[in-house]
This record gives C-alpha cells, structure tokens and sequence, in this order.
C-alpha cells in the first residue's frame, strides 16, 4: 500500500484557533510577539519557571548563610578566646605549645568585633554571598 499524502486544508475564516499570549505571566511585560515572550522565558534571568526555580534556590542559599553567621554571631557574645602572649621571638617558640613553654602566657579575651569573628569562623567565600537586588 503507497503512502497517502495529506492535502493541508485552507485556512478558514474568523478567529484563529490557537492564540498565543504575549505577556509575561510573572511580570506582566507585554511583548510585541509570542517569540519575544518565548526568548524572554529562556533567558537566565527571565520569569521561566527554571529561573524562578534557581532565583528561589539562590535566595534560599543565601538565607542559610545569613543565618548561620547569625547562630555564631550569637553564640560569640557569650564566648571569647584563648589567646597566648609570646613573651619571645616567633622564631625561637615555633612549633612548641603552650604548655611546654612557660613564658607563653594564656589569657581570656572576649570578643569586641563579634560580627568580624564570626565571619572568620563560619568559614564562608563572601565573595560568593548572593546579591537579593
């Protein structure tokens, strides 16, 4: 049996069956065509739902970060440190603890700048930390 080939049909008057839409379901930017609206979709920083999705994991990300150094920011108005005095030069007392040495001297410190400790400690890139514009 030959293949049949399909005759497209006319276009008929009237309405067209299929519109597309030309704004933005998020932002409510209407383009002047439903492939403006479509590029504007798969842009990274669009309104497509993958880059809501990555906006939404970035944001959340973000909130983690702040809220961990918020704990040790809190935990460190409580805390201070051990700190040793060296009594000689760096040279001569390194690699010996304090305990093997007696001229080095360990003395409680709290902390002042408790904000700029607990960003050493948390150990975070903040090159990296997410700007929420």
């Amino acid at each position: 049996m030959a293949p049949v080939l399909r005759t497209p049909s006319k276009p008929k008057a009237g309405r067209p069956k299929q519109r597309k839409p030309k704004t933005c379901y998020r932002c409510k930017t209407t383009f002047s065509s439903h492939t403006k609206l479509k590029n504007h979709h798969l842009r990274k920083r669009g309104c497509s739902p993958k880059a809501v999705a990555l906006q939404k994991a970035k944001r959340k990300e973000a909130s983690r970060q702040s809220s961990k150094v918020y704990s040790i920011k809190r935990e460190l108005d409580n805390v201070g440190l051990w700190e040793f005095d060296d009594n000689k030069d760096e040279d001569e007392s390194m690699g010996e603890s304090a305990d093997e040495d007696p001229k080095r001297a360990a003395r409680w410190v709290p902390f002042n700048d408790n904000l700029a400790a607990a960003k050493s400690l948390s150990q975070l890139d903040w090159t990296q930390v997410i700007d929420l514009r």
